[in-house]
């Protein structure tokens, strides 16, 4: 915090996460692992007001480190069972009140945008996701000799773009 100027600091990291399922044949499977560079955070958030080291308003930078993903027929059977409730879902009534809840938030959304255009702040914006990936196996269960289906989500990168010449970011850059 630098009261002085207005400014507060937030920073946050999760170091790894690993998930496991139901134990099935003497085996706990793994369900997610953290599988990026093990000399950085899984994932870093930082938001800064009045940034020192920026000439925005704000400034936001998020980085993520990839993550294995392994499906697991018989843990996301189970987790469906314990979710599932006993009494059927009105479908009218469900669309109705999404309808209602949907048309509010849109009201909201633009007074909020309108707000924004308004109040102007410029945000230094720097987001950098590694490609984390699915893997199928064909069975439901994972083993070294599975035959698998893989999903590559790929890599996310989005820079804020200056301008109006209000960030003097160097490393800003287009989409």
């Amino acid at each position: 915090q630098r009261p002085g100027a207005q400014a507060v600091r937030v920073e946050a990291a999760l170091e790894h996460w690993y998930v496991t399922g139901l134990q099935q044949m003497g085996t706990v499977p793994s369900l997610i692992t953290s599988v990026g560079e093990s000399s950085s955070s899984l994932l870093s958030v930082v938001f800064e007001l009045n940034p020192e080291e920026s000439s925005g308003d704000q400034l936001l930078r998020v980085h993520s480190q990839p993550v294995e993903i392994i499906y697991d027929a018989v843990t996301v059977n189970s987790m469906v069972d314990f979710f599932k409730t006993g009494k059927g879902v009105d479908l009218e009534f469900l669309t109705s009140a999404t309808l209602s809840k949907l048309e509010e938030i849109k009201e909201k959304t633009a007074a909020g945008l309108f707000h924004i255009i308004e109040t102007r702040k410029v945000l230094d914006l720097k987001i950098d996701l590694k490609p984390s990936y699915l893997l199928i196996p064909m069975s439901g269960f994972y083993s070294d000799r599975a035959d698998l289906i893989i999903v590559d989500f790929g890599s996310f990168q989005l820079n804020s773009v200056d301008q109006f010449g209000s960030i003097s970011s160097p490393s800003s850059s287009s989409l």
